[in-house]
């Protein structure tokens, strides 16, 4: 089942997801951010953001910026098989890409040309429950000194830059029918 938010706060979309953790419910949720940046098991905060809103979160990842221009996936599946279910999540996350007719490449992340566009966190919990969660930056401001990964050679690059009309929509569009099909077929 997917639901479908539109801009809703992190703080009550985190707070949702834990309620329904470990019921016996496959869910995808894909809805819009304001301005936060979500801190992981292995992040620090460092970058000088004054009066940010931030939030330490049980997943594995580090620093993840998001707002308004971005869309998010959540989802709560089962994961017999970490490698495929990594696999079956970038397989999801590419498609607008692949609609789109864009070339890019999947190494710890999804990117475009030299730029990383997306990254995963996860967390494995019992009974071999995966709850994630990835972010698609499709349009607006990515801050400019946020690193993905401490990758320092790179940064962060959101759809508009390839392409001249992005359409919102549209990548929400896809990235709902790549969720249902993939993971109603494998999980």
């Amino acid at each position: 089942m997917t639901i479908h938010l539109s801009l809703s706060s992190f703080e009550l979309t985190w707070m949702w997801q834990k309620s329904i953790t470990f019921r016996d419910a496959h869910f995808h949720l894909i809805c819009q951010h304001p301005i936060v940046y979500t801190l992981g098991h292995a992040a620090y905060f460092t970058y000088p953001v004054k009066n940010a809103n931030r939030h330490r979160i049980d997943r594995g990842g580090e620093i993840a910026y998001h707002d308004g221009g971005h869309l998010l996936f959540y989802a709560l599946t089962s994961c017999k098989q970490l490698d495929q279910h990594l696999q079956q999540l970038y397989l999801v996350a590419s498609r607008p890409l692949r609609a789109f007719r864009l070339s890019f490449s999947i190494h710890q992340g999804i990117w475009l040309n030299q730029f990383k566009w997306m990254s995963i966190g996860i967390k494995v919990i019992r009974f071999r429950r995966c709850f994630h969660g990835f972010c698609l930056p499709i349009e607006g401001y990515i801050p400019m000194q946020f690193n993905p990964c401490h990758i320092t050679s790179t940064y962060l690059v959101n759809l508009e830059a390839f392409l001249v009309h992005v359409s919102f929509s549209q990548c929400r569009y896809y990235l709902s029918i790549s969720a249902e099909q993939n993971f109603s077929r494998h999980f």
